[in-house]
């Protein structure tokens, strides 16, 4: 499958949560997650009004504001009724994988930067989404950086970008940089495998575009059969396993990918970060 042309790419900086859109993101807005501008205001008081009276988000009532209402219904396509059960999810999360979320604190997932296990790119790809990026690491001993702090701290990324307007409209793709070894992947339990599918099935208001996964060895292929029956359908769907670089090439553009996927273009080599994105002020 060939990359379809979208828009040009931008530099956006990290927690750009100010509300003001411009005419093209307005745009968007609404041919993506089928946003109104007049209509937000009732939708709005539609969800408050649904989670007072859910008993079941109690802790909830009169406990969002209107950013996080907003945030929570484009993640819905302003349906209230998925709203609600994305609120419930995230609840679900916190209430399950408890030691994930305790970890998840930003100041508390500097080991996993500096492993570079991890990055996020500070520039949009040409449909306005944020490219993540989980990097191959062969010196990763889970015995040191165990995989729930790497899920907490992939947890607190996808929490930060879930604040960002653009990006709740836009959403993020994920590239996955495969090529673990079995006595990487065998410090996966269950339990990190829920926690793992937690994430991806909606403990946080975010849209998950496309998922590409590339240099996956056959160890890998069996690690994501026992991950897949935890998968909602529409995440399965949205999967893509790349036979070489050349097919990842044809659906990315391969400036926005790390050297070892590729990365060619000059103008972004100051650009792409492997540090972690968040800003003092959010630590």
């Amino acid at each position: 499958m060939s990359r379809e042309r979208g828009g040009e790419m931008e530099e956006d900086p990290f927690l750009d949560s100010e509300e003001i859109l411009s005419d093209k993101w307005i745009g968007l807005a609404k041919d993506l997650v089928g946003e109104i501008q007049e209509d937000r205001g009732a939708y709005e008081k539609q969800f408050k009004e649904a989670i007072d009276k859910d008993d079941y988000l109690e802790q909830f009532k009169d406990g969002l504001d209107k950013k996080q209402l907003t945030m929570y219904l484009r993640a819905g396509n302003w349906d209230v009724k998925v709203a609600l059960e994305l609120l419930k999810s995230f609840y679900n999360f916190g209430r399950d994988f408890r030691e994930c979320v305790k970890a998840s604190l930003p100041s508390k997932c500097g080991r996993v930067w500096e492993a570079e296990m991890i990055s996020c790119s500070p520039v949009r790809d040409e449909w306005g989404r944020r490219i993540i990026v989980m990097h191959e690491n062969p010196d990763w001993n889970p015995t040191i950086i165990s995989p729930t702090e790497v899920c907490a701290t992939s947890f607190a990324l996808l929490a930060m970008l879930s604040k960002e307007p653009k990006t709740q409209i836009a959403g993020v793709t994920f590239v996955a940089n495969a090529n673990m070894q079995f006595h990487q992947l065998r410090h996966f339990g269950l339990e990190q495998l829920r926690c793992i599918a937690g994430l991806l099935n909606g403990a946080l208001p975010l849209w998950f575009r496309k998922f590409h996964i590339v240099n996956h060895p056959r160890v890998f292929r069996v690690f994501f059969g026992l991950l897949k029956p935890f998968l909602n359908q529409r995440i399965r769907d949205s999967i893509v396993f790349h036979r070489d670089l050349q097919s990842l090439h044809q659906q990315m553009r391969p400036e926005l990918l790390p050297p070892e996927l590729g990365y060619y273009c000059e103008i972004f080599s100051m650009k792409f970060n492997r540090k972690s994105p968040f800003t003092p002020k959010y630590l």
